[in-house]
C-alpha cells in the first residue's frame, strides 16, 4: 500500500500537465482536488492523512489512469467507469471531453515514471477492490492512534496522561479482544494480558472490520486478508504493551491531582507519594508536612475555594482548560504544591 501512496505522489511531483487533468477530472467529477501527498515512511502516522485523500480521489484516480489501459484492459474495466460517470451524474458531452483527455496521454510516450503508472495500474485496477479495503482499514484503525499522538501537540495536562494511555489501550484491544478481558482490567493486567492466546480473541466474524472485509473481497481473498489483519492487531498490541506506560507509579500518582478524584482514600495515598517520585518540588520534613496536610484538606475544601481557583488561574488550567474536563476543573482545585506538574 504504501508502494500506491509513494508512486501517486512522484506521478504527479513534477507533471503540471497530470495535475491539470487530474483536477478537470475532478471538476467533471464534482470531487474536491487534491494534489497527491507524500507519505513519510519515518512518520508512519502520516499514512492515514494520505489515505484519507486517496480515498476521497479514489474515483477521480480511475479516470485518470484509465488512460494508461491497454485497449483490451480497457474494455474490461470500461463497465466500473461508466458506473463513476453514473454515480456522479456527469453527461455525455463531458464524458467525451474526458475521453480527449484519457486519449491524449494513451498515444503519448512514456518514458520517466513509467514503473510507477505500472504500480498504480495494478493497485486501481488488477487488484483495485483489495486495496480499496486495505484503505479503508487504515482510516477505520489509525484514528485511535493518531488521537493520542495529536494530544502532545496540544496543551497537555499531565494529570490526565495515564486515563487517556490507559483508554487508548482498551480502544485498540477491544477491535479483536473479547470485551469481557479489559472491561474491569486494571492497568497490571492490560499489560500482562497475552494476546496471543486464542482463548482471549473475539469469534472471526466479531473482529473489526472482518465482517467489511469478506463483503467486499473474494473467499481466498478475504480468508488472506483477515489473516494478516489479525496479526497485525496483535502486533501493534503487543507493541503498546510493551511501550505505553499504563503502569507507571508516577503517572498514576499524577492522575490523582485531577479534582474529580477528590474525597476518596486512593486519592490520598497516591497524592502523598507523589514527594517521593517527583523528588526536587517538596524538600525538607517541614516542606513534606505542610504538603502531607495540604493534600488532607484538599480531600474536603470546598471547591469553589477562592484561593484555590487564583491559583488555578495562575497556573492557567482555567483560562484553558481540557473540554472533558473544563466542568471539574473550573469547580475544582489541585494542591497548590504540586500545581507546576499538571501543565505538562
Amino acid at each position: 500500500m504504501e508502494n500506491l501512496l509513494h508512486s501517486l505522489y512522484n506521478d504527479f511531483k513534477w507533471s503540471q500537465d497530470k495535475k491539470e487533468a487530474l483536477f478537470l477530472i475532478c471538476k467533471a467529477l464534482g470531487i474536491k482536488g487534491t494534489t497527491p501527498e507524500r507519505y513519510v515512511s519515518h512518520r508512519w502516522l502520516s499514512v492515514y492523512d494520505v489515505s484519507i485523500d486517496t480515498m476521497g480521489m479514489w474515483d477521480a484516480y480511475y479516470v485518470f489512469y484509465y488512460s494508461f489501459l491497454s485497449d483490451a484492459d480497457r474494455t474490461t474495466y470500461l463497465a466500473p467507469l461508466l458506473q463513476i460517470y453514473k454515480d456522479h451524474n456527469v453527461a455525455k458531452s463531458t464524458q467525451e471531453a474526458i475521453k480527449k483527455v484519457q486519449n491524449k496521454f494513451k498515444t503519448r510516450k512514456m518514458t520517466e515514471g513509467r514503473e510507477s503508472t505500472k504500480r498504480i495500474l495494478s493497485k486501481l485496477f488488477y487488484t483495485g477492490p483489495k486495496t480499496k479495503v486495505i484503505l479503508h482499514i487504515f482510516t477505520s484503525v489509525l484514528p485511535l492512534l493518531k488521537k493520542y499522538v495529536l494530544i502532545f501537540l496540544q496543551e497537555c495536562m499531565v494529570h490526565l496522561l495515564n486515563d487517556k494511555q490507559s483508554k487508548l489501550m482498551k480502544n485498540f484491544l477491544v477491535c479483536f479482544i473479547k470485551p469481557e478481558k479489559l472491561t474491569d482490567a486494571s492497568q497490571r493486567r492490560l499489560q500482562k494480558l497475552d494476546l496471543n492466546d486464542v482463548s482471549n480473541h473475539l469469534p472471526d466474524t466479531e473482529v473489526h472490520l472482518v465482517k467489511y472485509i469478506r463483503k467486499n473481497l473474494p473467499k481466498t481473498v478475504a480468508a488472506d486478508l483477515t489473516k494478516k489483519l489479525m496479526e497485525a492487531y496483535v502486533k501493534c498490541g503487543v507493541c503498546l504493551q510493551r511501550k505505553m506506560p499504563i503502569n507507571n507509579e508516577l503517572l498514576k500518582s499524577i492522575s490523582s491531582i485531577d479534582p474529580r478524584c477528590r474525597g476518596h482514600t486512593a486519592t490520598l495515598k497516591f497524592l502523598s507519594k507523589l514527594p517521593e517520585l517527583v523528588t526536587n518540588v517538596v524538600n525538607g520534613e517541614g516542606d513534606k508536612a505542610k504538603y502531607d496536610m495540604e493534600v488532607r484538606l484538599y480531600q474536603l475544601n470546598d471547591h469553589r475555594n477562592p484561593q484555590y481557583r487564583s491559583e488555578l488561574e495562575h497556573s492557567g488550567l482555567l483560562e484553558k482548560p481540557d473540554r472533558q474536563v473544563s466542568t471539574a476543573i473550573q469547580d475544582g482545585v489541585c494542591p497548590s504544591v504540586m500545581l507546576p506538574c499538571t501543565n505538562g
